[in-house]
């Protein structure tokens, strides 16, 4: 009896397109974003791998598919054309743009994680002040020079090898968003342990004038006692001739008062008219200054242009802003990857 080859009937599924592999007519493959369907026997080799281009005698389109789906990346990478790219911005991330392009080519990034721009180091810790409390303060925050969102950090102040107030370290526990290199961060002496000694800066709340004052007169170096705990410093009075004080200068502020503490001045101490003591309040006291710092470095998202441009220039891009998104489609060699969107 004849025999007849029929050869295949149905198609033949056989997964992703691999080289090296034998294939018959009929044969269906997957090569992303693309199915292909075998038109002529053949063994695969690697330079076949764009089927619907380099290796049209052997495939046929069989179903277009959804262009490169997106793939999430945690480090450096080096991108190809038609790579969307979900980056996580934790840490610094170099994308490496490919060697060569065509017209058209698209490259999709996103920062992911949305700390594109966070802060990673600091450095440039501005000078110890001795009224600065010591300890460990934790979850600090403070505000920016720049336009960054600012994150957390563990402050260190006091121990060795640093003098009295001196930051001796800070930890980056969240490194916000929207940084640049250089950017400063001040935390606010209150987040700190709002060091002070007491020292008095300025006095409020006079006590209200008395027609037995003497006056017009300045009184220098005059000093008191204190409702509080305090050593009272010296200060230049001032007294109109209505028995009113209009001024009161601190000389030297003392220490170890506290706010609205009562200072109490005799009224033999001004002039000894016989008018009731003169009294007022601790309005502010010397606090230690707010201590800033510099952003060392970041958690940039930067894209290199490996030998073509970006934008018209040979600079790698980089990017600080948190959550951006951007797609580079390649135009031509002067002015090289281009943004889609701006």
């Amino acid at each position: 009896m004849a025999t007849v080859d029929l050869g295949s009937i149905k198609f033949n599924w056989k997964n992703n397109w691999a080289t090296s592999t034998a294939y018959a007519v009929d044969d269906v493959v997957f090569n992303n974003p693309d199915s292909y369907v075998c038109i002529t026997a053949h063994t695969s080799h690697a330079s076949d791998a764009s089927l619907a281009i380099s290796d049209s005698a052997y495939w046929n389109k069989m179903a277009a598919g959804d262009p490169i789906t997106w793939v999430g990346e945690t480090g450096d990478y080096t991108a190809t054309a038609g790579d969307k790219l979900i980056v996580d911005t934790s840490t610094a991330v170099e994308i490496t743009l490919p060697a060569s392009a065509t017209l058209g080519d698209e490259i999709r990034i996103i920062d992911g994680t949305g700390q594109a721009g966070g802060a990673l180091t600091m450095d440039t810790f501005s000078a110890a002040d001795a009224l600065r409390t010591a300890g460990t303060y934790t979850a600090v925050t403070g505000t920016s020079s720049g336009t960054g969102t600012v994150g957390t950090f563990t402050i260190i102040v006091g121990g060795p090898p640093g003098e009295p107030g001196d930051v001796t370290s800070v930890i980056v526990v969240s490194g916000g968003s929207g940084h640049a290199i250089g950017d400063t961060i001040t935390i606010a002496n209150a987040n700190l342990g709002n060091g002070t000694n007491g020292e008095i800066v300025t006095m409020d709340t006079f006590s209200g004038a008395d027609g037995s004052r003497t006056g017009p007169n300045t009184y220098t170096g005059v000093t008191g006692t204190s409702s509080g705990t305090g050593t009272v410093g010296t200060f230049d009075i001032v007294v109109d001739n209505t028995g009113a004080v209009t001024s009161v200068t601190v000389v030297t502020g003392g220490s170890g008062h506290a706010v609205d503490d009562t200072i109490t001045i005799t009224d033999a101490v001004l002039g000894s008219g016989g008018a009731v003591d003169f009294t007022m309040d601790v309005a502010t006291l010397l606090y230690a200054v707010d201590f800033t710092m510099d952003v060392a470095a970041t958690s940039a998202l930067t894209v290199h242009q490996n030998g073509l441009k970006i934008v018209g220039e040979d600079l790698a891009l980089t990017i600080t802003a948190s959550r951006a998104a951007i797609t580079l489609v390649y135009y031509n060699a002067a002015q090289g990857w281009v943004l889609a969107e701006n």
